[in-house]
Parts: C-alpha cells; structure tokens; sequence
C-alpha cells in the first residue's frame, strides 16, 4: 500500500504523542457524556477503551517505524475516508441540495445512524 500524505499544516495527530492521547481521552468522554446512546459500552468503559486504543495505537507505530499521523493517514485511506476538507465539502452540497439546516441535518444524521446500528 503507497504512503498516505500528511498534511503539511499543523494537525493534532503531529503534535507529541501525550497531546494525542489527551485527544483519545477526552473524545471519549465527550461521547460519553454527549452521546451515551451511540457507544455500546458504559461511559467509563468506553474512555479506557479509547486510551486503550491510543496505547495500541502508539505500540503499532514504534514496531512499524512511523509517526502517529502516518498511520493514522494511512488507515484512513485504506478505509476509504476522505480527508476532512472533501468530507465537508461533501457535506456541504448534500445539506444544499437537502434544504436542511446545520442542526436538521444533525438530527437526520443521528436518526440514520441509530437506524443503521439497530439494524446489525
């Protein structure tokens, strides 16, 4: 598989792997505490889950030689996701073309979401 392209603009996934494991964290509890009804652990649960993810994270890219955000880069395209700026440009033209509002859009989103995770 080629090497991803990191972005040359300062990212949060460059800056020193403490920084990067506080971004772990508090996304986790973040969706915790926002969105328990989304994360099929306990809120606790699910913030170890994410340091633990980091850990893991971090593990893999020593054994491998490479930066986080290389990693990190390079998952992300073997998935198939779009960089942030694509991703919100897509964004865009669908709200557009939908008439929603930021928040209305949000809430079809949350809506499909939970549809499709109930469903598997």
């Amino acid at each position: 598989m080629p090497h991803a392209t990191i972005p040359d603009h300062d990212s949060l996934f460059r800056r020193t792997p403490e920084e990067c494991r506080e971004l772990y964290v508090s996304s986790g509890k973040l969706c915790a505490h926002e969105y328990p009804h989304l994360i099929a652990k306990k809120g606790d649960d699910f913030v170890q889950l994410m340091d633990d993810l980091h850990r893991a994270l971090k593990e893999t890219a020593a054994r491998r030689g490479r930066a986080l955000g290389e990693l990190i880069a390079e998952s992300l395209v073997a998935y198939g996701v779009k960089s942030r700026a694509s991703a919100e440009e897509l964004v865009q033209r669908a709200r557009k073309r939908a008439s929603l509002s930021e928040r209305e859009a949000m809430r079809v989103a949350l809506r499909e979401t939970r549809a499709v995770r109930s469903r598997g």
